[in-house]
């Protein structure tokens, strides 16, 4: 397991400990896949950086036709969403194919999207819907790029 957990209540603070920490660190909000892969021996993170009680990473809102949905909304989240249902239904579908309600309930969509995993029920909805994700550094600020873009194989991504 890791050697540090440390709970962010910024994102400049997250952003500042990704700095800090590089390649040793690994952001955690609900967890569900990274405890996998920790215990499947595919990552040693040496720091975890607990995000889920940043305010408004929970949020989504439709703007202009456009779901744009925070780091932190659970499946559970978006397949209860009235909009998402009606709207984007092929989104809230996949949610409710993921796991378990107990999984459902921590699970995010964005941690679906980083792990890039070829069972990451959201993934092709998304796709195919032409999801965007927006990332963020402190070394190179606010990239916005296309899913199917930031997905660049199996398990890899464009996060950096």
């Amino acid at each position: 397991m890791w050697e540090q957990f440390i709970t962010a209540t910024t994102v400049e603070q997250a952003l500042g400990l990704l700095a800090k920490y590089g390649q040793d660190a690994r952001i955690i909000n609900g967890g569900t896949d990274l405890i996998v892969e920790i215990e499947n021996r595919m990552r040693s993170p040496k720091v975890a950086i607990d995000v889920s009680r940043i305010d408004g990473l929970d949020s989504f809102r439709l703007e202009d036709g456009v779901f744009h949905l925070g780091a932190g909304v659970t499946h559970n989240q978006a397949a209860a969403h009235n909009e998402v249902v009606e709207k984007a239904f092929p989104l809230a579908s996949a949610c409710w194919q993921v796991g378990s309600p107990q999984i459902r309930n921590r699970a995010t969509i964005a941690g679906n999207l980083v792990t890039a995993s070829p069972a990451g029920d959201t993934i092709p909805p998304l796709i195919a819907m032409g999801g965007r994700v927006t990332v963020q550094s402190q070394q190179r600020g606010m990239r916005d790029m296309a899913l199917d873009q930031f997905i660049l194989d199996v398990r890899r991504t464009a996060l950096e």
